[in-house]
């Protein structure tokens, strides 16, 4: 089944799953973790083949709604007082994030939020971080585009944008880290070089920990206990991956498994939701009140049998 189709399966299964049950029920007290990637102007994704942004007009219209709809956006340090039962749960709470560390979440990402009063929370890959040249993602991780050959080799829907918005696709740097940071935008980490850490050693994935955390305090001054994991799905949190982030101090360990997060929480492992650019505003609406909440208990059943 292509991704397209697969998508198309699992939204009509959610509106009916949110016709069935919205009318019984309050929304429950789960917090919705958002997870977004970029935020680009003019690029229509192929959804076949995306690269995980949503167009500024959209990101605006979500964050309206959050606004309307009387959510209360949460830093990840106040989600993580929830999570260990320090504070209580506000019934509608979201978490904005944004995964890898692109120049976007600066520029465009980050005064729409300011805009609405909506808290951004970055998780970061730091060995990009502060690179000149425009990056892409692939399924083998970031490729950084040198020359006008390596851009001709790069996704052909989206070779032209680079070519326009050069500035949108290179890293951040930490100067604009900085700035960010001290205005109350929320960091973790998203490892050093963003490999899959399921693929790494024990050995790699300690080095790996270590750099990111290293760079953080030598460029910041902090040392992050919240981290996303890259690509996030089942095989990159198995107990002896989580047990060995807990031991650098990572208390909070986010995937792209879809579904809320229940807090107070004693995993130290929390689902978050994809925001795709295919997603309308029902679809949005939808993720935010939980009838997409079932899909993490149907992959794990798969799982399973």
């Amino acid at each position: 089944m292509s991704r397209k189709l697969k998508h198309l399966a699992a939204d009509l299964a959610a509106k009916v799953t949110w016709e069935v049950f919205s009318q019984r029920r309050e929304p429950s007290p789960k917090i919705a973790i958002l997870c977004y990637h970029r935020v680009l102007p003019e690029l229509v994704e192929d959804a076949e083949d995306p690269v995980y942004t949503v167009l500024p007009e959209q990101f605006e219209a979500q964050l309206d709604f959050l606004v309307k709809a009387g959510f209360r956006s949460l830093s990840l340090e106040e989600f993580g007082e929830m999570a260990l039962g320090l504070k209580p749960c506000t019934k509608r709470a979201v978490v904005i994030t944004f995964d890898d560390g692109y120049a976007d979440n600066y520029a465009l990402a980050w005064p729409l939020c300011r805009k609405y009063g909506i808290r951004l929370n970055l998780f970061l890959a730091t060995g990009a971080i502060g690179l000149s040249q425009p990056m892409v993602m692939t399924k083998q991780g970031y490729r950084f585009l040198n020359n006008e050959s390596d851009s001709e080799k790069s996704s052909g829907y989206f070779q032209a944008h680079i070519r326009k918005f050069p500035h949108l696709w290179r890293p951040l740097n930490w100067q604009e880290i900085e700035e960010m940071y001290q205005a109350g935008v929320s960091l973790g980490l998203h490892g050093h070089s963003h490999h899959n850490l399921a693929c790494l050693s024990p050995d790699e994935i300690t080095k790996e920990i270590a750099a990111s955390l290293g760079t953080f305090q030598r460029k910041l001054g902090v040392r992050p206990r919240f981290m996303a994991l890259p690509y996030g799905g089942y095989e990159s949190n198995t107990p002896e991956i989580v047990a060995l982030l807990q031991q650098f101090g990572l208390r909070f360990v986010f995937t792209t498994i879809p579904g809320r997060a229940s807090v107070p929480s004693r995993s130290p492992l929390f689902p978050r939701l994809l925001i795709y650019q295919h997603d309308g505003l029902e679809v949005f609406r939808r993720k935010l009140f939980g009838a997409y909440d079932w899909l993490e208990r149907l992959k794990r059943f798969l799982r399973k049998t």
